[in-house]
């Protein structure tokens, strides 16, 4: 299971008093790949497990060091409250980084559906299922203030993971094809990367950021020549025109170009 992958995705998408660059992400996920060599593409690459705090709680709580002392029984202000709009398009993008890169992809059960808790006892509540109806969660078990949160199943979060898996099922270069990286704009944490296998490629650009970023690339930059690309995860097509290609970024966006 390979925590060192979560660890590096955190730091660069959710650390707020520490944050890691775009080059220190890449340098990170090198090292981590280097040290496994053709192994790491088996390697159980995961963003929460039954040991952990749950993924959501992470990005909720960006500063704590993962899975040290992540919950309210041991650091009174551990936030335990859901996840806000802006906190799942983080968790998104964590997500699709997660499916794009090599490495053998692992959802701890509940986190598609929307689930949220701090480390141990919290990421062990029980499953949320669509069919059935739940209680809010009201209470702080030091009796403080929360916002009342309304536990449901999160349609909208689970057909993401399911678009992401598609995905890559479709897509083999997205599971055994080499990855090269590419630093479209450090300012703003842009970060692309190609993926490769047998002489076919899919391009990834990733918009860590709160803002929306409109990029140009000029053709063979970073993408090839091809006349227009489709994003699969959203469907739009990104064009060459007079030989660049203008793509506008939502925040925290990912896409993958084909």
């Amino acid at each position: 299971m390979n925590y060192r992958y979560m660890r590096a995705n955190k730091n660069f998408v959710l650390n707020k008093r520490k944050p890691e660059d775009t080059q220190a992400y890449i340098d990170s996920l090198t090292t981590i790949m280097k040290s496994f060599g053709d192994s790491y593409y088996a390697m159980l690459n995961l963003l929460g497990s039954h040991d952990t705090e749950r993924l959501a709680s992470v990005v909720i709580n960006p500063d704590y060091e993962y899975d040290h002392a992540a919950n309210v029984r041991d650091s009174k202000d551990y936030d335990i409250r859901k996840p806000n709009e802006t906190e799942r398009l983080k968790q998104k993008l964590m997500v699709a980084l997660q499916f794009t890169q090599p490495g053998s992809v692992h959802i701890y059960n509940g986190d598609e559906a929307g689930m949220w808790g701090g480390d141990d006892p919290d990421e062990r509540k029980p499953n949320v299922w669509s069919e059935l109806k739940y209680e809010p969660e009201t209470t702080h078990p030091y009796g403080k203030t929360r916002p009342v949160d309304e536990v449901k199943f999160d349609k909208k979060l689970f057909s993401f993971y399911q678009k992401m898996a598609k995905i890559r099922n479709e897509n083999k270069v997205l599971t055994l094809g080499k990855i090269n990286f590419k630093i479209i704009d450090s300012g703003r944490k842009i970060l692309g990367y190609a993926r490769e296998l047998n002489g076919k490629k899919l391009f990834v650009i990733a918009n860590n950021n709160a803002e929306s970023s409109t990029i140009t690339l000029k053709q063979n930059e970073f993408l090839e020549s091809k006349s227009a690309y489709k994003d699969l995860v959203d469907g739009i097509s990104v064009k060459l025109s007079n030989g660049v290609y203008k793509i506008t970024l939502a925040p925290y966006q990912l896409i993958v170009l084909k």
